[in-house]
């Protein structure tokens, strides 16, 4: 009886989420806001096949809402090696879709090249969240067919 949050309101939020990266000696601090809309509903569509790590998988993808239409163009999606939506896109490739569920988190692989590229573009120090979405469930049944108005 969980009501995931809207794809549509969940990526408008994530998207516009104010940051600062701010390298202090040897630390980086991250100022940001809470995202809040935890456990969202979407689609993905692959942009390539998944990149295998130790631990998991990342791919880069597009997000899309129930109805198929397009919310966000490149952003990582995170999956968890032993885990059911691992197994569902660990053969995948490019242009499959999966309805997901997902929780974003910060992605610190961005965070890094900001930091390492602030000095010489001291804009990517202050721009949006850098964020990834961690894949926490699959649908089974494939992905909702987009409904007729």
């Amino acid at each position: 009886g969980f009501k995931t949050k809207d794809a549509q309101t969940a990526f408008t939020k994530y998207e516009d989420i104010p940051c600062v990266i701010k390298k202090e000696g040897t630390k980086t601090r991250i100022t940001t806001v809470m995202a809040g809309f935890n456990y969202t509903e979407f689609v993905i569509e692959l942009n390539e096949a998944p990149f295998m790590v130790e631990d998991g998988a990342f791919v880069q993808s597009k997000a899309l809402d129930l109805e198929g239409e397009l919310l966000v163009r490149n952003r990582r999606m995170v999956f968890i090696k032993g885990s059911k939506p691992f197994d569902a896109v660990k053969d995948a490739k490019t242009g499959d879709r999966f309805h997901v569920l997902g929780v974003p988190r910060i992605n610190l692989a961005l965070v890094s090249w900001r930091t390492r590229n602030g000095a010489a573009r001291p804009e990517v120090l202050d721009w949006s969240l850098p964020y990834e979405m961690v894949i926490v469930g699959v649908y089974d049944g494939g992905v909702p067919e987009a409904e007729d108005e």
